[in-house]
């Protein structure tokens, strides 16, 4: 046996148990992908409770000035006076009061609620389980005396460790590598 190739055989062994260690171990299989797609829906149909008449209120009688038209009285106390006022107008909510003022007299009180809250969330919970990815490329590299090209193939597995075989084709030159995955605590 020749004794050149000692120390290779040493290293293709060495790797291929760090590879096995790696990949070949009774942990548990990663946990699996979730992604969560959530839709609100909106209950924008309004409620407008029956209308109220009001009771009457107090009564405040003011003197009448000199020189004023009856007929001009008489047209603005019969005349129907209608109003819409919006009260509140957020995202949340919309209420609104629609009124009627006649002969000096509250004659309708009408509330109008919309409530914008959203009342159905529809979530689609999709579960894809890890997979292995293989990756193909080229690899481009040297040095001042000489120029290497050639190409490369790589593994990702589901424990996301990277396996990458290269050949170049112009030095007759082959490569593997491996990559780990650090996990950095955040603080």
């Amino acid at each position: 046996m020749n004794l050149k190739i000692v120390p290779y055989i040493i290293i293709i062994i060495l790797m291929l148990l760090l590879f096995l260690q790696r990949e070949c171990h009774r942990c548990p299989e990663p946990t699996e992908i979730v992604r969560v797609d959530t839709v609100y829906r909106y209950d924008t149909i309004p409620y407008t409770p029956p209308p109220m008449t009001p009771k009457p209120g107090m009564v405040i009688v003011q003197p009448i000035p000199a020189g004023i038209d009856s007929l001009v009285i008489a047209r603005a106390y019969f005349s129907k006076r209608i109003g819409i006022d919006t009260i509140v107008n957020d995202s949340l909510y919309l209420l609104s009061l629609s009124w009627e003022v006649q002969e000096n007299k509250p004659t309708l009180f009408q509330p109008t609620i919309i409530n914008r809250q959203p009342t159905t969330i529809i979530s689609h919970t999709l579960t894809e389980a890890p997979r292995n990815k293989v990756f193909v490329g080229i690899t481009v590299g040297g040095n001042p005396e000489q120029f290497g090209l050639g190409a490369s193939i790589a593994l990702m597995t589901k424990k996301e460790h990277l396996y990458s075989v290269s050949y170049d084709v112009i030095n007759k030159d082959f490569g593997v590598t491996f990559y780990y995955k650090i996990k950095l605590k955040k603080k």
